[in-house]
């Protein structure tokens, strides 16, 4: 491990560090106040969109309880090299990159276990580790928690369909009726998702009262431990990401799945996210059983509540999660 910027007093925590993990080289940012706090280690959406540029703004009061670490994973912002574009991806490899880093930050920091989170696609990858590794986790949290690809895109379409026809949108109609809806194969075509997207951003179905992510990005402009070239990098790597695991991100259900889960499961929804759908995941959260679990809606956010509204956020996080009793 090569430590890049480390800032300490007798328990604080402020470093940017680079791992070697499974052969490859990622970098991580670990902050907190007290070092004697658990981690939350976060599993980043996109699957290539690095969470690391929104610290600085959104993270000060996480850092009070836990020890935070952001994570680029294999392929992603800091992590992604020009070797990176010829080598293999996959959930299999991500997960047991997964487990390794976790492991190795139990080592250093000395701590038993961890509490996961996993938002947007980086929930998929979540979820199933947690089912898997649960015995180095305290709980799992699951920000826009995916459960069925296919499902979660059918509600997109339809959400998109209604408003073109609504607001009497021509162009957005033409262009969504062209798929035929039924069939399946619609939604596994990266072009035809990118088509539902950018309707769905304009409706207003990604972020509260904002057609685009702008706002947010711009929250991050000033990023201490993002630069220039990393940003450039942000963008190369979300491609690789998306290009290596789109079969399996579009073959993702987990409906089926053994549905017993040894440690709390929690899922967070902003209120009007249609991008991942509460109401999908409320059905499995139904199902699961689990020793603690619950579902907490955000007002006044979309798919991302842990920055849109992270005041609310954070109020379940300390508020409702961290003071649940244990059975």
């Amino acid at each position: 491990m090569e430590l890049y910027m480390k800032k300490s007093s007798h328990t604080d925590v402020n470093m940017l560090a680079k791992f070697n993990i499974g052969d490859s080289d990622q970098y991580a940012l670990i902050r907190g106040n007290d070092i004697n706090n658990p981690l939350m280690v976060i599993l980043h959406g996109g699957p290539g969109m690095s969470d690391m540029n929104f610290a600085d703004k959104y993270d000060k009061n996480l850092q009070e309880k836990f020890l935070v670490v952001h994570w680029d994973r294999r392929g992603t912002g800091k992590s992604f090299s020009t070797r990176t574009k010829n080598s293999d991806l996959s959930f299999d490899l991500l997960t047991s990159d997964i487990k390794e880093f976790i492991e190795f930050l139990l080592k250093i920091f000395e701590k038993k276990k961890v509490f996961l989170v996993g938002h947007s696609a980086g929930s998929m990858l979540g979820i199933k580790f947690a089912k898997l590794y649960g015995d180095l986790l305290h709980a799992y949290i699951g920000i826009g928690q995916f459960i069925d690809f296919l499902e979660n895109e059918k509600i997109k379409y339809k959400f998109v369909l209604e408003n073109a026809k609504k607001h009497h949108n021509a162009k957005a109609q033409s262009e969504v009726e062209q798929i035929k809806f039924p069939e399946d194969e619609f939604f596994r075509n990266f072009e035809n998702y990118k088509l539902i997207w950018k309707w769905l951003e304009y409706y207003e179905g990604v972020y509260y009262k904002e057609k685009s992510m702008k706002k947010l990005r711009r929250d991050t402009t000033n990023s201490s431990v993002y630069s220039l070239i990393d940003y450039f990098k942000l963008v190369a790597g979300s491609k690789y990401t998306i290009g290596k695991l789109w079969n399996e991100i579009t073959a993702f259900d987990i409906k089926n799945m053994d549905k017993r889960f040894e440690i709390p499961v929690y899922f967070i929804y902003g209120k009007s996210d249609v991008a991942t759908s509460s109401s999908v995941g409320k059905n499995f959260l139904n199902e699961i059983k689990a020793p603690r679990k619950n579902l907490y809606l955000i007002e006044k956010a979309g798919h991302f509540p842990q920055y849109e509204n992270h005041i609310e956020y954070e109020k379940v996080i300390f508020e409702k999660i961290l003071c649940e009793k244990k059975p």
